[in-house]
Order: structure tokens, then C-alpha cells, then sequence
């Protein structure tokens, strides 16, 4: 298994998940880097607006920041797939 991340929207109001981005292999490292994770570091990760912006800017993304709180959320993905 490869270890891959996504962008996660969470409305504010119901706190569903209403918002995916895949995170491309060759921007995981400046995403992760953008959003002040650690290489060891393999859980869910809370953004902030500024950091929700400058990965929406690594991957290509609009972003609704206003309704929405980012997350950076790792997954597992068959070598197959990744």
C-alpha cells in the first residue's frame, strides 16, 4: 500500500464532507510541506484559511473558503492505483 492525501471540505454548518481534492503524488510533498506536517506524520490535519489557499494553489483548486473548514486527510491506495 502507497500512502496518498486528499483535500477535504467539512461544511461548517452540518460538518459533512462536502469537498474532495486528490492530492497528485508530485505535490504531496509541497502540500505537506505547505500545511506544516512532518514526514513521520500520518493522520488528519486541520488547516487554516491561508494554508486551505496555498494548497488549492499547489493542486489548482478554488476553494470555498467561507462555508467550508480544509482538512489534509492521508489514505491508503493499492500500488496499482497510486
Amino acid at each position: 500500500m502507497t500512502l496518498a492525501y486528499k483535500l477535504v471540505g467539512y461544511d461548517r454548518r452540518t460538518e459533512f464532507a462536502s469537498a474532495t481534492y486528490d492530492i497528485p503524488a508530485d505535490k504531496a510533498a509541497d502540500v505537506r510541506k505547505a500545511a506544516g506536517m512532518n514526514a513521520s506524520e500520518v493522520t488528519d490535519w486541520p488547516l487554516d484559511a491561508g494554508q486551505a489557499r496555498i494548497i488549492a494553489q499547489i493542486i489548482g483548486q478554488r476553494l470555498d473558503l467561507d462555508q467550508l473548514d480544509f482538512f489534509l486527510e492521508p489514505h491508503a491506495v493499492a500500488p496499482e492505483h497510486a
